[in-house]
């Protein structure tokens, strides 16, 4: 029986071969953990920041749409079966200043004398409030902000009726939180809940109940028991229910990486497949002996899966490390592509898991049919001399398996272009898509390579005839080389593509959308919360009075229900415009425009494209406990809160649903901008606590931000050569190897180590051409399915956007790549002696 240290040797027989194929398990290995560990972690800091919200609530209650509702209407839940108490919710994000310094809080509404509402914070100095502007704040941000018990500070608070006033505190005592994910929106601010609703207006009203439950009691059946008795403008919901809106702005993200490390996973597969193929046909006579001496087949398939189980193994302890540093560097990239804030250290308790099972299992699974190709080999067949053609009923298997899959991969693709299937099949419509052709190559090869031969015959000569000779007589290898190439090639186009396709889409979005010159704004805008702090509202004057400034616009956000979808509401003054400042889909810009000013709202196409709107229809909008049925004026593009956005004119806002307040003021200037004007809106803003960012700078932002993501492409294309070029180094070295008589023969009739170096170059720009070829065709068609599969993500399509230079680039890089790759094999063929060489075997 092989041993592991049987199969260890048996590798290190054969180090570089080893070490390629090695190297494809690391980069499949680590893309998996990179991914696992990033989409992870983005995932988590979501469930945190509302977990920050909730606490340990079960259910809690809330205004359909969101905003306040009179506590008094939801009396009849404390009776019902199961629930043990029900704490009043207030809160809202704002800024805590002290000292000329300012920090962005959550002010959180408790109450000191039940334990649920405590129960997540310990006492670490002072005590809980007692005096009327008695607050509590958390120790990490009272120290960066070098307060101590006793001190005063000012916090911005405004409401319903009240304007934006900074009311001084006086810090009562220093808490720390439980759960540190309580710290992610930047610190928390505590005061009791009744005195909260007096500084922001709210009298009786609350933003949410949270209700904690006996135990044994299960959600589900209070919230099924609290709808019987609950009026109809509330809901009974567990707590993270929006959490709807923070998937929708990191799904893509998430496909794209998912989709990365799925390749990645898929061509480390063919990879092993290949190297494997190869030894075991380099093996056959060794094997044969072994079945000779007695050696049962299932001892000889034991003996490969060892080797490709210890390969596997290794390539996951040296992936792992890799893949906890890619998380790392992925999730801080996601962290500003998404502007949210993630923890330090990324989740890698399921990656880690993960990345130690993938390994193994690839390596196995590359291994299979070799090794069951070498259990078949019989005691006499493998001393018989080797021949090297296989079977056209084998191909046709193949080629027939191929077009089946292939099939297959055409519906799917037609069902995920419709939107009528998950994004996760789509990944794999178009691994097995790319897969499919791989298993027609076989069939292909032949007639591909004569053609490519005809082609460049005039150009290389005899060298390309022996060469196509050569790559036709070891068809499976040949074929599994040019996969190999093929998929990294076509992956690489048609995601580069499809991504660079977005982010175009994003910048007209930009452009369109973004036009003001300035915005002031209290806050980064944070779509977690029911309520924002608004801004004074005196503001507004004290703006259009300034000298330069051509028109300011308001902006206020809202969570709010649309359709029955969570989405947020954006009230804009519209009627300031002649021209929409909003990405129509598919309608006329100015009849929308026109539309808005007239009580209608604008629908974001994700949520358009959930609820199935179009212009014309009417929507059921549901905000603070009103529920207007409002006509919609047209779709619109948008890249906020994932798409699903309602934009609506002011005057319509305050007239169907009572909103007041300010979250931003929009600024244009007249042209050229006096640079007067920009120090006294930066004075303004400080004045206020309040951030002034010009467009420019948030233009700036974007940029860098698609340049972060281009500039991933650019490693994951880099990836994907690599794979490919090891591909390359590992089938030329073989062909060498079995090709030594033949070689040997050639230099001993005169041909000269040049011209057997171009023989063996022939033969790479052969196999390079093929897959290069025929994964850029691919890669544009896999681009165009990309997107047009994504208009069920995005609610519209992209458009398709080719760029020659890229294409350009990547095929002369890849080329570029094969060919260097085959130069170690051709230098070696190049020093053979003749006499050696036609000795061996």
């Amino acid at each position: 029986m092989m041993t592991l240290r049987d199969a260890w040797r048996e590798l290190l027989r054969r180090p570089g071969r080893t070490l390629l194929s090695l190297l494809s398990v690391v980069i499949a290995v680590a893309a998996l953990v990179a991914v696992s560990a990033a989409t992870a972690t983005t995932r988590q800091a979501y469930q945190q920041v509302f977990r920050a919200l909730a606490g340990d609530a079960a259910v809690e209650i809330v205004a359909a749409g969101g905003g306040p509702f009179d506590q008094s209407k939801a009396e009849a839940v404390e009776k019902l079966p199961g629930v043990r108490t029900v704490l009043p919710v207030v809160n809202r994000i704002t800024f805590l200043r002290t000292q000329g310094k300012r920090a962005k809080v959550l002010v959180e509404g408790i109450v000191p004398t039940e334990a649920e509402s405590i129960g997540g914070f310990n006492l670490s100095a002072g005590d809980w409030p007692s005096e009327a502007n008695d607050i509590m704040v958390d120790a990490q941000l009272a120290d960066s902000l070098s307060l101590k018990v006793g001190d005063e500070a000012k916090l911005m608070l405004s409401g319903h009726g009240l304007r934006g006033m900074l009311r001084t505190v006086r810090i009562a005592g220093l808490v720390k939180p439980n759960d540190a994910s309580r710290l992610l929106q930047g610190g928390m601010v505590l005061a009791p809940v009744k005195r909260l609703q007096r500084w922001v207006g709210l009298k009786d009203e609350v933003d949410s109940l949270h209700l904690y439950l006996d135990d044994g009691a299960t959600a589900q059946t209070v919230i099924d028991e609290a709808t019987k008795v609950l009026p109809p403008e509330l809901s009974a919901k567990v707590p993270a229910a929006q959490l709807g809106l923070a998937e929708e702005s990191t799904k893509l993200t998430q496909v794209s990486l998912n989709l990365t490390s799925t390749l990645s996973f898929t061509t480390a597969v063919f990879i092993v497949l290949n190297i494997f193929l190869m030894s075991v046909g380099e093996r056959r006579r060794q094997i044969s002996i072994l079945r000779a001496i007695g050696a049962t087949r299932q001892q000889i398939l034991v003996m490969v899966t060892s080797e490709a189980a210890l390969l596997g193994v290794v390539g996951a302890a040296l992936g792992i490390p890799a893949g906890i540093h890619g998380g790392r560097l992925l999730s801080g990239t996601m962290a500003q592509m998404l502007q949210i804030e993630l923890p330090e250290q990324p989740i890698l308790r399921w990656p880690l898991l993960a990345g130690a099972i993938l390994g193994p299992v690839l390596c196995l699974i590359g291994a299979w049919y070799p090794a069951q190709k070498a259990s078949e080999v019989s005691p006499l067949e493998g001393l018989r001399p080797h021949v090297a053609a296989r079977s056209r009923g084998t191909y046709r298997r193949s080629a027939t398996a191929g077009a089946f899959v292939f099939a297959i991969s055409s519906v799917l693709a037609a069902v995920c272009i419709f939107g009528l299937a998950p994004m996760w099949l789509a990944i794999g419509t178009v691994i097995s898509s790319l897969v499919s052709v791989v298993l027609l190559l076989p069939a292909l090869l032949g007639p591909a390579v004569r053609l490519v031969t005809r082609l460049f015959s005039r150009f290389s000569g005899f060298p390309l005839e022996i060469a196509e000779r050569l790559v036709v007589r070891e068809t499976g290898r040949s074929s599994l080389t040019v996969g190999v190439l093929f998929m990294a090639v076509a992956a690489g186009l048609g995601t580069s593509n499809a991504v660079l396709s977005i982010t175009q889409d994003v910048h007209d979005w930009h452009d369109q959308t973004l036009t003001a010159d300035f915005l002031l704004r209290v806050m980064v805008p944070d779509t977690t919360v029911r309520n924002s702090v608004s801004m004074p509202e005196e503001l507004d004057a004290e703006l259009k009075a300034l000298p330069g400034i051509a028109r300011v616009d308001t902006a206020r956000a809202m969570t709010a229900e649309a359709a029955g979808y969570d989405c947020l509401m954006l009230a804009r003054n519209f009627k300031l415009y002649d021209k929409l400042p909003l990405m129509a889909v598919g309608g006329d810009g100015q009849r929308v425009l026109k539309n808005l000013q007239e009580g209608e709202v604008a629908v974001g196409s994700v949520l358009a494209q959930r609820a199935k709107l179009q212009a014309g229809d009417t929507l059921q909008l549901q905000f603070g406990g009103e529920t207007q049925t409002l006509r919609v004026a047209g779709v619109v593009n948008d890249y906020t809160a994932g798409g699903r956005m309602v934009y609506i004119d002011r005057a319509t806002a305050e007239a169907k649903f009572g909103v007041t307040g300010v979250d931003a003021y929009l600024i244009d200037t007249v042209h050229p901008t006096p640079p007067e004007l920009t120090e006294k809106l930066t004075a303004l803003a400080e004045r206020d606590g309040l951030l002034l960012n010009s467009f420019a700078q948030i233009r700036d932002r974007v940029d860098h931000m698609v340049s972060g993501v281009v500039g991933g492409l650019w490693v994951l294309l880099a990836l994907g050569l690599l794979v490919g070029a090891l591909g390359v180094v590992n089938t030329l070295t073989m062909n060498v190897l079995e090709q030594t008589q033949e070689l040997g023969m050639l230099r001993a009739i005169g041909m000269t180590r040049l011209l057997l170096m171009r023989t063996v170059l022939a033969q790479a720009l052969l196999i390079g051409l093929l897959g290069l070829a025929m994964g850029a065709a691919s890669g544009f068609l896999l681009a165009a399915t990309i997107n047009l599969s994504l208009a069920s993500l995005f609610g519209h399509y992209v458009h398709f956007a080719l760029r020659p230079d890229l294409v350009a680039l990547l095929l002369s890089g890849a080329l570029a790549i094969v060919l260097l790759a085959a130069l170690a094999p051709a230098w070696r063929a190049a020093r053979l002696k003749p006499i050696v060489a036609m000795r061996s075997e």
